[in-house]
C-alpha cells in the first residue's frame, strides 16, 4: 500500500487517460485531484513555507517571526 503522504503524477498524454486507485483498507478514502500547467521553475520548501529559493524560505521565517508575514 502507498503511504498517506505519497503524491502521484499524471503526465500529459494524447487520447484517454485512466487512473485506478485501490483502497485495501476498511476505512473510507478521500482523493483530491488538481491540475495545472507545469511551470518549470525551481521550488524550495521547508515546513509550511514554499518559495523559489532557500533565501525566500529564510525571509518567510523572518517575516513570520516578526509578525509581518502576510496570511492569505
Amino acid at each position: 500500500m502507498t503511504p498517506q503522504t505519497q503524491v502521484g503524477w499524471l503526465e500529459p498524454v494524447t487520447g484517454e487517460t485512466a487512473l485506478r486507485i485501490a483502497n485495501d483498507s476498511q476505512h473510507p478514502m478521500r482523493v483530491l485531484f488538481f491540475a495545472g500547467q507545469r511551470q518549470n521553475t525551481r521550488i524550495a520548501w521547508y515546513g509550511p513555507f514554499i518559495g523559489n529559493t532557500g533565501a525566500d524560505i529564510i525571509r518567510s521565517f523572518e517575516r513570520y517571526q516578526a509578525g509581518s508575514f502576510v496570511r492569505v
